[in-house]
């Protein structure tokens, strides 16, 4: 592995001290790209294999009967005495844990992308294997990924995406590999506790293994497939393509959505789920959950129900996500989804000039 060291932090608003350390763990997730600058600091990853929040992952993906077979499962045995691993269940609470902090991370990107200089805050160390290549135009362009050539801001924006979330699975894989579903279920009804116990894991003997529960909102790649998937984000028509992120898991929407999947899914466990206000107005698939969502003494200790209520909101907000998404981008070409990371709400005043109006929740 290279030796590249941790950038400081500096003017940080926004970024928590977490996500900061899922970057220093980033930068021992070396994965070999063309063209990356200086030789000596480019070496293979281990294992070959390149990663990517939430797009292209069976959770963000998640069927309209997930949460029915979940329930089944969880009625059927004591779901909460099993290890983080003995499920492949994306609601199971490990694998929701995963999403949450997963969810933090990607909307913690979105935020930096959209900031001047807040590229500065996400971005490898320089002459890093993944970026390196992008160095000097950075520093020429001032940090802002608005002012580079289209193609190679697609490029930038899936690169970052793949070494941040390589740092965080190796964070999230050390952090479950001890842990029991109650254990999980504990600490999403506490995301400060969450946050001091990924904080204080050990970055010098972190987990490489990627299990069952990071995988379900990481999704791996194999170096030649995630190659071939950014080579295509440099073709000059591709900017041109619509939903090209149903064939291309890196492409600019195929990001888009991941983001736009990460503020819900973020909004719903931080600043709801956690303080007992969830909003279950205009929502049916709450109703039956609204009470127990509101009573924060419900969300203390462990329970088969308290299982169910996470599964419950987590898959409704994903499911709506996806389904709002695919409204949104579903004429859109790769550039308008690049311009939309970069300035929210872009895609939404071009289809109502076209007399279309899309909810916003």
């Amino acid at each position: 592995m290279n030796k590249l060291g941790c950038r400081p932090i500096t003017a940080i608003l926004f970024l928590s001290l977490a996500a900061f350390l899922y970057g220093c763990a980033a930068m021992n997730t070396v994965v070999h790209v063309k063209g990356a600058v200086p030789e000596s600091t480019t070496a293979e990853a281990q294992s070959g294999h390149l990663e990517l929040a939430f797009s292209g992952s069976p959770g963000a993906n998640l069927s309209t009967g997930e949460l029915e077979r979940f329930i089944d499962l969880n009625g059927k045995q004591d779901l909460l005495m099993l290890p983080a691993t003995a499920t492949g269940s994306p609601l199971a609470p490990c694998a929701l844990l995963s999403a949450a902090k997963t969810a933090e991370l990607a909307n913690m990107m979105f935020w930096a992308v959209r900031q001047p200089h807040g590229i500065r805050l996400i971005y490898p160390f320089a002459g890093s294997n993944i970026l390196g290549q992008y160095d000097s135009e950075f520093i020429r362009t001032e940090w802002t990924l608005s002012k580079i050539e289209p193609n190679k801001a697609a490029d930038i924006l899936a690169r970052l995406v793949v070494f941040r979330s390589g740092g965080l699975s190796a964070v999230l894989n050390t952090f479950l590999a001890s842990m029991n579903q109650g254990e999980c279920l504990k600490l999403l009804a506490n995301p400060e506790m969450t946050q001091e116990r990924m904080k204080a894991v050990d970055q010098q003997h972190l987990v490489w293994t990627h299990t069952t529960p990071v995988k379900a909102y990481i999704a791996e790649y194999s170096r030649e497939t995630g190659h071939l998937f950014l080579d295509e984000l440099l073709k000059k028509d591709f900017l041109t393509k619509t939903n090209a992120s149903k064939s291309n898991p890196f492409s600019s929407c195929a990001v888009l959505g991941a983001f736009r999947l990460a503020a819900r899914l973020n909004d719903a466990w931080n600043n709801q789920l956690a303080k007992g206000v969830f909003d279950a107005a205009n929502r049916p698939e709450f109703s039956k959950h609204a009470e127990d969502i509101k009573g924060i003494p419900f969300m203390v200790t462990p329970s088969a129900r308290m299982a169910e209520v996470f599964a419950a909101v987590f898959s409704a907000e994903i499911l709506r996500a996806n389904e709002l998404t695919s409204q949104l981008t579903s004429s859109a070409t790769e550039n308008q989804c690049l311009e939309e990371v970069l300035e929210p709400g872009i895609i939404r005043k071009r289809l109502l000039k076209d007399g279309v109006e899309l909810p916003l929740r």
